[in-house]
């Protein structure tokens, strides 16, 4: 489970700000170590839609995400969904074209 880091601005440490902001840019992080030990639940995250940033000493190194697979198309699935009216590749005028 992600950790809830309160997010507040301290202007006299900056190395506090950093640390907010990247957990806070990053979303949910493991540690290569958690990762290799937790590797199913990491997968089963992803699939549900999340993504995973691991991390090496504190520093993003690699990010899971769900793979999505395209679908079967075949030549011709969009017939009759569209329709080109006769002239449709005829030359438009300067005025139509600045939509005067």
């Amino acid at each position: 489970m992600a950790q809830l880091i309160p997010v507040r601005f301290d202007p006299g440490n900056l190395h506090y700000n950093q640390k907010i902001w990247s957990t806070f840019r990053m979303g949910v992080t493991y540690s290569t170590f958690d990762a290799k030990t937790k590797l199913s639940e990491i997968l089963e995250r992803v699939s549900a839609g999340e993504e995973i940033i691991i991390t090496k000493h504190g520093r993003p190194v690699a990010k899971v995400t769900r793979v999505i697979e395209p679908g079967n198309r075949e030549l011709g699935f969009a017939r009759n969904e569209i329709i080109l009216h006769s002239g449709w590749d005829a030359p438009i005028t300067e005025k139509e074209l600045l939509g005067e």
